[in-house]
This record gives structure tokens, sequence and C-alpha cells, in this order.
């Protein structure tokens, strides 16, 4: 596919324009298609990248700074992006950035000014910041057509800069980057059940309250929402579907930020988290059941003693 035509495919894709099966109308889309052949036109005299055969090194960072990105919203305010899935975008130095919906931003190039900078736009857009200090997690990137993608123990090498292996690198260093952001939230929320888990072994009851095992409950049900629901860590990128030649470059990612393996580690110590806060508030639960029956029988036992009282006078 030539670089104009995918730029088009990808500037198509972000505006919601329909496949050959489902062709919308052309009048209610007259603005956004406007907008389409506009950013087409620029990509067509846009200058192809110079085909040198010397090696360039990349410095990549990924910063998991928000709860969450709206990347639809985010493309309607800046005309920036470069492909909307994952969400790439240029900043002012003339870097690349790549924002992932589970809220990591990965850097490409980037200057600590230009990175500020853009953390700040996308706070002004109502995207709502992690707690500080947030998890960050660098990657060392040798760019070098002589040779073939590989994953080294300093660095990576890729036999090109495209779009494509970019984004796919974003996307499992975003991963990653999310995933240590849970690990550490994890930890705060396993550190609260091993108390629990030694007082239910000692005594067999436990003094904490009902509402501080929901707020516990409700972290790790959180943490795995995200796991699943955002972050989608198991899941293949959708750019392998348009670049299956990439396959291999991103099972050579995934084991080497072994993916699979910590969110194997992860989904194991919440069901921990999890069995022990609800087995905990299962016997706090009971014992509240059982106080209320002793004060039914109570109040059953002082009726009837009136009664009593009543019939002797």
């Amino acid at each position: 596919m030539q670089r104009g035509e995918r730029h088009r495919e990808l500037a198509l894709r972000s505006v919601g324009a329909a496949g050959p099966d489902r062709r919308p109308s052309r009048e209610p889309f007259a603005g956004l298609l406007a907008v389409v052949e506009k950013r087409y036109a620029a990509a067509m005299a846009e200058p192809a990248p110079p085909t040198s055969t010397e090696a360039a090194r990349l410095q990549v960072l990924a910063v998991h700074a928000f709860e969450r990105i709206d990347t639809r919203a985010l493309a309607k305010r800046t005309d920036a992006w470069l492909a909307s899935n994952p969400f790439t975008v240029r900043l002012v130095d003339d870097s690349v950035a790549v924002c992932l919906r589970y809220g990591a931003i990965v850097f490409f190039d980037s200057t600590q000014v230009a990175q500020t900078d853009f953390l700040a736009f996308l706070e002004g857009q109502g995207n709502v910041l992690r707690p500080t200090p947030h998890e960050t997690e660098r990657l060392a990137v040798l760019v070098d057509p002589t040779r073939n993608d590989a994953s080294e123990p300093d660095q990576l090498v890729l036999s090109d800069r495209s779009f494509a292996r970019l984004q796919l690198v974003a996307e499992v260093l975003g991963r990653s980057v999310a995933m240590a952001s849970y690990e550490h939230s994890l930890r705060e929320a396993a550190d609260r059940v091993e108390p629990l888990a030694s007082e239910l072994a000692r005594s067999g009851t436990s003094r904490q309250s009902s509402k501080q095992l929901l707020k516990t409950l409700g972290s790790a049900l959180h943490i795995r929402q995200l796991l699943v629901g955002r972050a989608e860590v198991n899941e293949k990128p959708d750019l392998l579907w348009d670049q299956p030649a990439l396959e291999r470059l991103y099972a050579a990612l995934m084991e080497d930020f072994e993916i699979p393996e910590r969110n194997a580690l992860l989904d194991a110590k919440l069901t921990l988290v999890n069995d022990t806060a609800q087995t905990a508030l299962s016997l706090v639960q009971h014992a509240k059941s059982l106080r209320v029956e002793w004060y039914i029988v109570g109040l059953i036992v002082f009726e009837i003693v009136l009664t009593l009282f009543d019939w002797a006078r």
C-alpha cells in the first residue's frame, strides 16, 4: 500500500467511514469528508522519507499519566494527528507521540518541553490525571535498514521507522507501563488483605468494617476491569490485521516485556485479594445477621413477658 493511500485509509477510519458493504450518504458527512480529502492531499504532497541506509537511534518513553484518554474527542480538537488506531500525533518538536485510551502516552524522541506541553494539553482536554508519581518505562530503539527486526538485551532493532512499527512498539510498551501501575495498586490492596487473612486464620473473625472490605473488593474489581476492558493486554492490536508481517515483532515484544506472564500473575493476585475480602465480608455479614436474629428473639421474649404481666394483673 502506498504511503498516501495509507494516510487516506487511516483518516477515513478516524471519521467513521464505512467499508464497501456500508457506504454512508455523502451529504451528512460532507464536512468530515472535506477534512479527509484535505488531509489526503497534504499527505500526497508531503515528501517521502529518505531511504537512508544509515542507522539511527530513538529514545522511547512511555508514561501512564491518565486514568483514560478520550482519543475520539482528541481527534476533533487537534489537526496534528497522523493515525487514529492507535491515536498518533505529531508534537511541536516534530517528534511523534502515541496516545492509548487506557491513559498511557508513548513518546518517540520527544524533548522534555514537548512532553510537558503535550501532557498539559491532554489534561486541559478533560482527561483525569493519575496520582503521581506516574509509572514510566524507557526503551532504546536502533533503526537499521540493513538488519531485521529483533529484540536485543539492551535495545530494540527495527528495520525501518514506519508508523506501523512505531505504533506496534507503543502498543506493547504502553501495556507494560499500564500494568506496572496496576501492579502497584494491587500491592496496596494485597497489603490490606494480608493482616485480614492472618486475623481470619487466628480467630476466625474479622474486625474490619463492611465498608473497608467493600473498598478492597472494589479496588480488585476496578483493576480487573482496567486490564480486561481498557488495556486488553492479551488482545492483538488491530494494526496486525493490516500488517501481518509484523506478527513476529509483536510476539518478540510481548515476550521481552513478559506481558502474558505478568498478566497471569496479576490475575492470580486479584483472585486472592477478591476471595479473601469476600470471605471476610461474608463472615461480617453473617455476624450482623446473627445479632439481628438475637435482637428479634429478645423482642419476642420481651413481648411475651409483657403479655404474661398483663394477664397476671
